[in-house]
């Protein structure tokens, strides 16, 4: 109340920055802005009250607060963990390395961001624009979402997500062979690692295959892939470490046999 006498206007008439300037970057400075007038704990609920009444979702104005505390609160505890477990379920059983209280407070983020704690509402326009919001783009669990896109497409919720961009220009694998470019393309759409992690793996495998058109144009996917493959890769790569440590001398064979190629095909790495 004493806010709306600030700004002469009733609350459902603020704009989101002006939500903002009310919640404060942090704890501590809102605090300090009210001094005796509230308890400790009355900035999540004011949050909450944005949220509900004023469709407050710009998230990136108002520095760091729990999500799961802020969904519990305005959807019900037992419906947010219930659409949680089941995310969290698929991208387990996906082997996808993450502490479940991050992937928890993204998900949370991508239900507050939808307005809805159902997972059925989570269809693929309303993901482009949660992809698309700054709150998402400029938070810390933006390197989940596709990871978080593709457990909604497979719990038939939603089409799998758009491939990453790999970067400036989002550049075509060149100068490798065509279904080595191919491989490295289904690998990174398919992967459940961060787009960043995705991204640096690509680029080498892109290497590699561009190593591997000069040097062994044979080898054109990764069931053509050797231990002697395996041994010129990493002689190329650092010769000198290829020949004085115990792991070089491991990829490369006994000291003295890598000139003199096995003549069993070994299986190749995984």
């Amino acid at each position: 109340m004493v806010r709306c006498g600030d700004l002469g206007r009733s609350y459902w008439g603020w704009s989101d920055q002006e939500w903002a300037d009310l919640i404060d970057r942090s704890g501590a400075d809102f605090r300090r802005r009210w001094g005796g007038q509230i308890g400790p704990n009355a900035r999540p609920f004011v949050i909450a009250y944005a949220y509900l009444l004023g469709g407050f979702t710009a998230f990136e104005q108002v520095g760091r607060f729990q999500r799961p505390t802020l969904a519990h609160r305005v959807f019900g505890e037992s419906t947010v963990d219930a659409a949680v477990g089941k995310v969290l379920t698929v991208l387990g059983d996906w082997g996808y390395q993450r502490r479940p209280s991050r992937l928890t407070s993204a998900v949370c983020q991508i239900l507050l961001l939808n307005r809805s704690p159902r997972l059925e509402d989570l269809s693929s326009p309303a993901l482009d624009t949660v992809r698309a919001s700054a709150a998402m783009q400029e938070s810390e669990w933006a390197s989940h979402l596709h990871g978080i896109h593709r457990a909604i497409a497979a719990l038939g919720h939603a089409d799998p997500p758009p491939r990453p961009r790999h970067g400036p220009g989002s550049t075509a694998i060149e100068g490798t062979a065509g279904s080595w470019a191919n491989w490295v393309e289904h690998w990174h759409a398919a992967s459940t690692l961060t787009p960043g992690v995705r991204s640096s793996y690509r680029s080498v495998l892109a290497k590699i295959g561009r190593w591997l058109a000069a040097e062994h144009p044979e080898v054109t996917g990764p069931e053509l892939w050797t231990r002697q493959t395996c041994a010129s890769w990493v002689a190329a790569v650092d010769p000198w470490r290829s020949a004085t440590t115990p792991s070089g001398r491991r990829a490369c064979g006994r000291r003295g046999a890598s000139a003199s190629p096995s003549p069993r095909r070994q299986s190749p790495a995984t």
